[in-house]
């Protein structure tokens, strides 16, 4: 009875090993498929497509650089800034310190 059990657990474990086997060398191969770019292409145009209103509290350094697509290069220029602040208008990035709150 022994040896028989024995038979069957080594018939069972072999054949797990065999289908286990097979398994590994079944490696799946991906579909191959083409690229699909649905991202429309951005306007020749410039645009800002950043928000409105951006805040800091006075005396924290203040960065940000203004969010625009459009065809390169452009120059930045912007009125009103509060005083302590700087545009950099090759870059488009805004830098300083304010001293007051704003309204």
């Amino acid at each position: 009875m022994r040896n028989i059990f024995f038979g069957l657990c080594l018939s069972c474990l072999l054949t797990f090993c065999f289908i286990s086997f097979e398994m590994l060398l079944a490696v799946p191969v991906p579909p191959v498929e083409t690229a699909i770019i649905l991202t429309p292409a951005a306007p020749v145009s410039p645009r800002i497509s950043g928000p409105k209103i951006y805040g800091v509290r006075p005396g924290a350094p203040f960065l940000y650089r203004i969010p625009c697509t459009g065809e390169r290069p452009m120059t930045f220029t912007a009125k009103d800034l509060p005083q302590g602040l700087v545009l950099d208008g090759a870059t488009g990035i805004i830098t300083g310190n304010i001293s007051k709150a704003g309204k």
